[in-house]
């Protein structure tokens, strides 16, 4: 789902294509208005654990360091180790027939990249109200990272 102007003056327009992506597999079930935010949260929180493994916050910073930083965001490192550290904990392999079944259940907008894979599960398992195990797991896993 692209956000844009319409689906914030018109809530019916916001529920009319989540529950079309809801039925075409885009999003998990029971997706909405909250699992947008907290998708889009979820982005800003890769990022903020990006920042941190350099030692920075949202400042100014040296030309080369930005770009470090911005090719970091770009390749989702932190969301691709998150992934693979959740299949490898419900004993799935990076690659299968087994593993594509249960990142199917995300929806397919999760399987764009990483990221957008990062930004699915978190928001399953922070709203919804049955998250799916691997959802459970990237959560738990970004809770031990952060240090909570």
């Amino acid at each position: 789902m692209h956000i844009s102007k319409i689906h914030f003056e018109n809530s019916n327009v916001f529920s009319k294509q989540a529950k079309f992506d809801i039925v075409k597999n885009y999003h998990y079930p029971g997706f909405n208005k909250a699992s947008t935010m907290a998708h889009k949260l979820s982005h800003a929180l890769e990022y903020d654990m990006v920042l941190k493994e350099f030692g920075l916050k949202i400042q100014k910073m040296p030309i080369e360091t930005a770009r470090k930083v911005v090719d970091k965001f770009k390749s989702h490192s932190i969301a691709t180790s998150i992934k693979k550290e959740a299949l490898k904990s419900m004993g799935l392999p990076e690659y299968g027939r087994e593993t594509y079944n249960s990142l199917k259940k995300l929806g397919r907008y999760s399987m764009e990249n990483n990221g957008e894979f990062f930004a699915e599960a978190m928001s399953d398992a922070l709203m919804s109200k049955n998250p799916q195990e691997i959802s459970k797991k990237v959560l738990e896993i970004t809770r031990k990272r952060l240090g909570e």
